[in-house]
């Protein structure tokens, strides 16, 4: 985390979740201190990998270590608690918000509601305009074909 001095209390934390076909190879995990782990699963903190390395954005959508308001960063760590109680996943929530607050500020609003950001991310989810590309799933050794065509062809 560009930044932290923090070398002790420090955790794994998963870049694609398990929860939504993430694995635990190196190249997806990501050693940080318990602070900003706790920020990243709150949606107050994202990383994503960039051909460069790790990129890490604030909540509101500006890279870290650019200045952001309390009020913004607390209605966006807000919308993503509600969209993910809603059972959107967490990237999926990520990808929506960036789409919401980038059409949000498209119309001219500069400081969205939580109502405001709620609803874009979620008009967002429904045109599919914030999905990201599906993630290829590798073949597990041994693993049979999935699904009823699977289950036919097996029999």
């Amino acid at each position: 985390m560009p930044g932290c001095n923090q070398r002790f209390f420090t955790e794994v934390h998963h870049l694609a979740m398990v929860m939504d076909g993430g694995t635990d190879d190196p190249a997806n995990l990501l050693v940080i201190c318990s602070t900003h782990h706790k920020l990243l699963h709150e949606g107050r903190l994202w990383a994503e990998p960039s051909p460069v390395g790790l990129v890490f954005w604030h909540a509101d959508g500006t890279r870290y270590g650019t200045r952001i308001t309390p009020e913004s960063l607390d209605v966006k760590g807000k919308a993503f608690t509600a969209l993910r109680g809603m059972g959107l996943r967490e990237r999926d929530v990520r990808h929506c918000l960036r789409a919401a607050t980038r059409a949000l500020e498209r119309a001219g609003v500069a400081e969205p509601t939580l109502e405001d950001l709620v609803t874009e991310a979620l008009r967002q989810s429904r045109l599919g305009k914030a999905a990201p590309p599906p993630r290829p799933r590798g073949h597990v050794k041994g693993a049979g074909p999935v699904g009823d065509e699977g289950r036919r062809a097996a029999a």
